[in-house]
């Protein structure tokens, strides 16, 4: 029998995808619209280097952020739970224990990547 979440936070990693795919493809149509790269061939680092794209670019990875600091959370939840159940299941808590605080980091790293762009003159 499959579990479900009344809640709905199944739906989180779909949404969490489809923010961060639509980030990178309005960044890359606002660059072209604005002739800052070439539809043929870009570099897809220079997409988000020059205003207004990189401003939209930001602010979509910053909600994909706090969307992907939730997923974090519920999956250390999850695996807490499960490990729980498991004869001999202290190496499982243990690793997810560790994995907690380098999955929110990993996390915030993509916010800070999305924050500071870096544009070569």
């Amino acid at each position: 029998m499959t579990r479900t979440c009344p809640c709905g936070a199944n739906y989180l990693p779909v949404v969490f995808a489809s923010i961060l795919f639509i980030s990178i493809i309005t960044s890359f149509v606002i660059a072209v619209a604005q002739s800052d790269i070439t539809p043929w061939f870009p570099a897809i680092s220079d997409t988000a280097t020059k205003s207004p794209e990189s401003n939209i670019f930001s602010q979509l990875v910053n909600i994909a952020t706090f969307i992907g600091l939730i997923l974090v959370y519920i999956r250390y939840l999850q695996v807490k739970r499960d490990a729980e159940w498991l004869e001999g299941g202290r190496t499982t808590l243990v690793l997810n224990r560790y994995s907690l605080p380098a999955g929110l980091i990993a996390i915030l790293g993509c916010s800070i990547v999305a924050n500071f762009p870096v544009s070569v003159l």
